[in-house]
């Protein structure tokens, strides 16, 4: 369910390096921070939830609050965009392989309601909810 198409190569000491990414957005050391976008079964969720997926969702919203609380997500929420709504997270987490252990771990995903991408990024700043 991991659907990002490059895989870290690191070396003893080194930073991870992704094909095709400018390493100079990677972090040097410590932390990694990456993208996670939470895909739905179809671009009408969640107007047309069904009971049975109302209940997965429940689980993946008590996941996500635990996650949040352990600080691993910096920010999470829906994202209601003209062609489907998708959820979003910043995972704040040391390696690409912890990502999509968080990922894999969400019920939602587990149940095989939804699926999930994971990009690294970069967070130069962040400023918390006023």
């Amino acid at each position: 369910m991991f659907l990002m198409a490059a895989s870290a190569q690191v070396a003893d000491g080194d930073q991870p390096s992704y094909p095709g990414v400018d390493a100079r957005i990677l972090p040097a050391m410590g932390k990694h921070h990456y993208f996670f976008k939470l895909i739905p079964p179809r671009p009408t969720f969640p107007h047309d939830i069904t009971d049975e997926e109302k209940r997965l969702m429940e689980k993946h919203s008590r996941y996500f609050d635990q996650q949040f609380a352990a600080g691993v997500i910096l920010l999470y929420g829906p994202v209601m965009a003209p062609d489907g709504a998708f959820g979003l997270a910043v995972l704040e987490v040391e390696s690409e392989a912890e990502a999509r252990r968080f990922g894999e771990g969400d019920p939602s995903v587990r149940a095989g309601l939804n699926r999930f991408e994971i990009y690294p990024m970069r967070v130069p700043a962040a400023r918390a909810k006023a």
